[in-house]
């Protein structure tokens, strides 16, 4: 069963009980009228943090999703799916918020002013959750790594494939090593920490810095 309830009296004083209430009301309108609301639960800050889970402890809101939801955001196919990828983002971004993936199944939600700006690097994530959030900024962005390049949805389904198949990938692939950064052209670049070096892993398909693929 869906679960939208916030709770009597765990708010953000921040952001005010009435200002989370409307975000939760319309994204629980939104998943209800495209039949996706089927184990979705959204949580207040207090409610996640009392689950002890590693990420999304800053957000005023987390959802946690099963089912059509789930799949649609971690393993988009069609055009459909894409669409509705692209319209939650523009629900939220309305709403003045928008959204970071932690674990596959987790979007951990933050006013709109917290997100990156040019020259502001992001905490040091792992990488899925650092590409998640690019995702929820800018879904359609191309990445660039030598001379391969990778639409970001398929370079996130490549990154799942890795952590996936238990190999020693696995290990450096969810290390919070990785951030993220607009360039003075509004470029996102990926980082990675080695030995104290920060590297370049990704950039956006135009930009002109060179990448430091892995050994």
């Amino acid at each position: 069963m869906t679960d939208f309830g916030l709770g009597p009296r765990e708010w953000s004083p921040r952001w005010g009980k009435d200002t989370l209430e409307n975000l939760r009301r319309e994204i629980g309108m939104w998943l209800k009228a495209r039949d996706l609301d089927h184990g979705v639960r959204i949580y207040t800050q207090e409610e996640w943090k009392r689950r002890g889970e590693k990420y999304g402890n800053d957000a005023v809101l987390t959802m946690t999703a099963e089912g059509t939801f789930n799949h649609i955001m971690n393993y988009p196919e069609s055009r459909a799916d894409f669409k509705i990828i692209n319209d939650f983002v523009a629900l939220l971004a309305k709403l003045g918020f928008w959204s970071e993936q932690g674990y596959s199944w987790t979007w951990h939600l933050y006013p709109m002013e917290t997100g990156p700006v040019m020259g502001e690097v992001e905490t040091k994530r792992p990488l899925l959750t650092v590409l998640g959030s690019v995702a929820e900024t800018r879904p359609r962005a191309v990445f660039r790594q030598a001379d391969r390049y990778f639409p970001l949805h398929d370079l996130i389904r490549q990154v799942r494939k890795e952590i996936n198949r238990a190999t020693g990938a696995k290990d450096a692939l969810e290390a919070p090593i990785y951030s993220a950064e607009l360039d003075e052209n509004d470029d996102f670049i990926i980082y990675r920490e080695e030995g104290g070096k920060k590297k370049v892993t990704f950039v956006e398909a135009r930009s002109k810095v060179p990448t430091d693929p892995w050994g």
